[in-house]
């Protein structure tokens, strides 16, 4: 979506901000996520990363993904949205 937003602004600035600032939140999510399961699971969450155990298999939640706090990622692509809207409309 960043890549997106990035070439509907039509700036090479907003672009290149829009890449350094994934490039440091998807690395730091990852990091900080892997760190937690790891954490969490133990032993079970690298061999789970890697391809070498699937023994659990869960349907989607609505309640899950509230609690997950995803409505996030929403409320960052409408806001996104809108400020697209304002530069086209003002």
């Amino acid at each position: 979506m960043g890549v997106g937003f990035a070439l509907a602004a039509h700036n090479v600035a907003a672009a290149a901000i829009v890449a350094v600032y994934l490039a440091i939140t998807i690395t730091a999510a990852i990091r900080s996520e892997e760190a937690h399961l790891t954490d969490k699971f133990g032993a079970a969450y690298p061999e789970y990363r890697n391809g070498r155990r699937n023994d659990t298999e869960r349907r989607f939640s609505v309640d899950r993904a509230l609690r997950n706090r995803e409505y996030r990622a929403l409320v960052g692509f409408a806001a996104v949205i809108a400020l697209l809207a304002a530069r086209i409309y003002l």
